[in-house]
């Protein structure tokens, strides 16, 4: 499946942390200038610049993890050719109980490493086409609340798609839970949400 997209982020260095600004999956036959879809996750998790050079904001040739590979499996169900995934936070850190240690830093808290910082405007105004159909994504942990809460007043709440945790205006549960039950599960779910929603906005047209 990973053979039928190309693969692109932008990686950097930001106060000794590596980060990625953002990560494009596009299907190698694909005309696309924009995305057709756009994806909020929690960090950049282990995908890695090919060459493991993190300098200069350059966009370049990238390896997918097994959170990117199941969004692959989202868009070929769904259709989507472009699929760019953007952050709460940049910072690249593998295991959560340690990204949520880094974030809770005092010299954490004084850097933009969020996109969705009101320092990076112009930033998220380049990486994020209005209108986008966006999928939330970024899982449950309330660790995340504050940069959630930041992320959605400048998403809004017009063309979501996402499977929110009861009770919760701010939790969305990741693509790849530990299971693979659970992860076939989100698949199913997340495919059936976006298809009642395409026959929504079909049918008010009519």
């Amino acid at each position: 499946m990973e053979e039928e997209f190309e693969i692109r982020g932008c990686f950097y260095e930001l106060a000794g942390l590596n980060c990625r600004k953002f990560l494009d999956i596009k299907r190698r036959r694909c005309s696309l200038k924009k995305p057709d879809l756009l994806a909020v996750m929690m960090n950049p998790g282990n995908s890695k610049p090919v060459d493991g050079r993190y300098e200069d904001h350059r966009v370049t040739e990238a390896r997918p993890d097994r959170t990117q590979m199941q969004i692959m499996r989202f868009m070929n169900v769904s259709g989507f050719d472009y699929c760019r995934i953007i952050n709460l936070t940049d910072i690249q850190e593998t295991k959560s109980k340690a990204l949520f240690e880094i974030l809770e830093k005092p010299k954490t808290k004084r850097i933009a490493h969020s996109i969705f910082d009101p320092k990076r405007q112009e930033e998220f105004n380049d990486l994020y086409p209005k209108n986008s159909l966006t999928l939330l994504a970024w899982g449950v942990h309330e660790s995340l609340n504050e940069l959630a809460q930041q992320a959605m007043k400048k998403l809004g709440n017009d063309n979501i798609l996402g499977l929110k945790k009861e009770n919760s205006e701010l939790a969305y549960y990741h693509p790849l839970p530990p299971s693979y039950h659970k992860q076939q599960e989100w698949l199913s779910k997340i495919s059936e949400q976006l298809k009642n929603q395409k026959q929504f906005i079909k049918t008010r047209q009519t």
